[in-house]
């Protein structure tokens, strides 16, 4: 079965086409970009919220809170490290 000329010559245009090729690029790039930005929201909004905290509380006047919530960041900072530390060593098991 033969194919006639003129379909076998758009066969071919359509595949050295690359138009899609680059738009799937940026589709690809766009898509690292918002999952990094998604993952630095997950992994500092709460040290950004303490630190928030803990600043607010500073700049009115009520060193006490400020000095608590200052401790209680370090505890939870050093908390998640004893967990991120565990869960490194469970995955490398």
């Amino acid at each position: 079965m033969n194919m006639p000329d003129s379909l076998k010559k758009r066969l071919c245009e359509l595949c050295r086409d690359t138009a899609g090729a680059i738009t799937m690029e940026y589709v690809l790039l766009c898509l690292l970009v918002s999952a990094s930005s998604l993952l630095a929201v997950i992994a500092f909004s709460r040290s950004i919220m303490d630190m928030t905290h803990t600043v607010t509380y500073a700049m009115t006047g009520q060193t006490d809170k400020a000095a608590n919530a200052l401790r209680e960041y370090r505890r939870d900072r050093e908390q998640d490290f004893e967990q991120a530390a565990q869960w490194s060593d469970s995955l490398h098991r």
